[in-house]
């Protein structure tokens, strides 16, 4: 923020969004405060986005739930984690489960790209699997709508772009959203800057598909090929240290969700009916 009003932007706080409307130069944007005129409207303003809903209308969207806790445990116990993340794929039915320490708490959750109603009890289950997480001192249960999916690939209208969560722009293995917003934002910035802040009709929509939704639409191929049937996934790929280095490595950011699809799939001869390799293991929790 202190970047972009450094650069030239001019930031008006408490202007909540109310509506927008196209108007023969762009948009007119109405908030708390009154109304803006504008060429472009981006909105990035997360899963429930009401710039989404004024413009594109209801059910363009589509959520999944996920579930977390933050747990304070007792300081040795957060040793045993240490700076460690940790991954559960059978953390859930057709799911995973995740422990992350933060600097004063742990974050625990579930997540699953299917639909289930007994979330919350998934995660207390998850929860009890675990010895660091026994009598904790405090404990905060959050909930989550992730939006993984944009249901008409729809992300521009009238001089109006939609970012990020606004955009649907989770994926579906891991459910993360942080970085397809950033890239949809450099995306954003792309379309603007190669036509001199005029982007031609749906020059964003075109980058969208060339260099986000390709890895959107494999990172939900990778999901429904591993969580349905999780013993399968779990013994003949997370077991397999072939396979494993993929999935690792699409955490860290050094794969896409493309080359992992594919690189499994191309692969599959070979971790299919070879040996079955103990699973990564940093300790006992």
């Amino acid at each position: 923020l202190e970047k972009a009003i450094g650069a030239g932007a001019e930031f008006e706080g408490n202007a909540q969004f109310v509506k927008a409307e196209k108007s023969r130069d762009g948009v007119t944007v109405t908030t708390a405060r009154g109304e803006i005129k504008a060429r472009y409207l981006v909105g990035a303003d997360g899963v429930f986005s009401r710039v989404r809903q004024s413009v594109f209308g209801r059910g363009l969207v589509t959520y999944a739930p996920a579930v977390e806790a933050l747990v304070s445990v007792s300081p040795d116990k957060a040793a045993r984690i240490g700076d460690r993340v940790l991954f559960d794929v059978g953390g859930m039915p057709r799911g995973y489960g995740w422990i992350f320490p933060k600097k004063d708490h742990l974050n625990v959750g579930v997540f699953s790209i299917y639909p289930t109603r007994s979330i919350k009890t998934d995660l207390a289950r998850f929860m009890n699997w675990y010895g660091i997480l026994d009598s904790p001192s405090y404990v905060k249960h959050l909930g989550f709508a992730i939006p993984l999916n944009n249901t008409r690939h729809e992300f521009e209208r009238d001089n109006v772009l939609l970012l990020g969560d606004a955009a649907g722009f989770a994926e579906s293995f891991y459910g993360e959203g942080i970085y397809f917003a950033l890239k949809s934002s450099m995306v954003a910035a792309e379309a603007f800057a190669s036509a001199f802040d005029r982007p031609s009709e749906h020059a964003y929509s075109r980058l969208v598909k060339e260099k986000l939704q390709h890895d959107l639409t494999y990172s939900e191929l990778n999901a429904r090929m591993f969580f349905p049937i999780q013993k399968f996934g779990f013994y003949r790929m997370v077991r397999n240290m072939h396979v494993n280095y993929y999935f690792a490595e699409l955490i860290a950011g050094h794969v896409g969700h493309k080359e992992c699809f594919y690189k499994t799939i191309f692969t599959s001869p070979y971790w299919l009916f070879s040996k079955r390799f103990p699973a990564l293991a940093a300790g006992a929790m």
